[in-house]
């Protein structure tokens, strides 16, 4: 596992908000690292402003240690001492808080259907070293436990929550509804090729599994657990790959400072947006309906997939960009930034970590 995911995980735990801030900023027009491309689309400019609003918790709640969103308004957080949270933010500044369930450990992941009917909350540890998939529904009722190995990733719920799935190699397929498994392998590795553990996952409304890694994406068919077709990826050095809500796009994060968004149904790279010169992009979403992508590289960047023109692009005073995660079918999103540790204390080994929910204003 990579040393930043251990120094977020470290961050998340210590992490602790108190109440919940708002505040709005304006694009102030494309960094300094845009290219060509954007100058010739800006003959016809287009920029959008967000609200950013920071998903805290009240004093002597615990910090975050995951969040994920039901809507634009409501956001589930997951903290250290494993409670799950729903946080109304339909209000601006006063935030409507409800425990939802707790779970015995740290909640790790959360995970939400497309229909927003189900939720999948997965903790690491209990008193005697279990992991812990919870299955509920959005008001924590009807509440169903399994026995899982969190450490192998958030995973995916079917669009009608039947199906959980995950696995960093091979792919576990949990019916959650009779609790029979099933077991989609991976593809071996071609010669000379050394393979990283899937870091995201999707099913698709017709029945499709798809799995990211840094290799690209793979696919089954989730009726006879049979592979199709060959694994997607792009000719570039992959960092990170997040899969969209429907299972059809996926967004590339590159080691090389652009971002790439895959068509999964053809198998094609639809676009190309260099968002850094050079540096690292450390996560990356396909948005709503896939006209828009954004991307974490110390600044989040909101960007057209058609024209490759940028048109957010903000940074956090004293904090990095480091996760960005889209909220299904809207072009809304959640932001994990962390503390800049260049700007720490010398000595300091523990980073803040904060949330953020990113609305378009219009």
């Amino acid at each position: 596992m990579r040393l930043r995911v251990l120094v977020l995980v470290i961050a998340c735990v210590a992490a602790a908000g108190i109440g919940v801030g708002l505040s709005r900023w304006q694009s102030d027009g494309p960094p300094a690292t845009d290219t060509a491309d954007d100058a010739r689309a800006a003959r016809t400019p287009e920029h959008v402003g967000y609200t950013l609003t920071e998903v805290t918790l009240p004093d002597g709640v615990g910090g975050i240690s995951t969040t994920a969103a039901l809507d634009e308004d409501r956001v589930l957080a997951g903290t250290g001492a494993g409670n799950v949270y729903s946080i109304d933010l339909s209000k601006g500044r006063t935030a409507a808080l409800e425990l939802i369930t707790t779970l015995p450990g740290m909640v790790r992941n959360i995970v939400v259907s497309a229909d927003g009917g189900s939720i999948a909350a997965l903790s690491l540890g209990d008193e005697v070293g279990r992991d812990t998939l919870r299955v509920m529904d959005p008001s924590g009722g009807a509440a169903t436990d399994f026995v899982v190995d969190a450490t192998q990733g958030k995973g995916a719920l079917s669009p009608d929550g039947r199906l959980f799935v995950n696995g960093s190699f091979d792919l576990t397929m949990l019916n959650v509804v009779t609790g029979k498994t099933e077991v989609l392998h991976r593809p071996p590795p071609t010669k000379d090729q050394s393979l990283t553990g899937y870091e995201d996952w999707a099913v698709t409304e017709d029945g499709l599994v798809r799995a990211a890694s840094e290799q690209g994406v793979d696919t089954w068919d989730a009726k006879d657990g049979k592979r199709i077709g060959g694994t997607i990826g792009c000719a570039c050095d992959i960092y990170r790959v997040s899969l969209n809500e429907p299972g059809n796009l996926a967004s590339v994060a590159t080691a090389g400072g652009h971002a790439v968004v895959l068509d999964l149904t053809t198998g094609q790279a639809v676009a190309e947006k260099t968002i850094t010169d050079g540096g690292v992009i450390d996560s990356s979403a396909v948005l709503g309906n896939g006209q828009r992508a954004v991307a974490a590289a110390v600044r989040a960047v909101v960007w057209d997939v058609k024209h490759r023109r940028t048109l957010w692009s903000h940074a956090f005073p004293d904090y990095l960009a480091h996760e960005v995660h889209a909220i299904p079918n809207s072009e809304s999103f959640l932001i994990n930034t962390v503390e800049d540790s260049k700007k720490a204390p010398a000595g300091q080994t523990a980073f803040d970590s904060k949330w953020w929910l990113a609305k378009p204003d219009s």
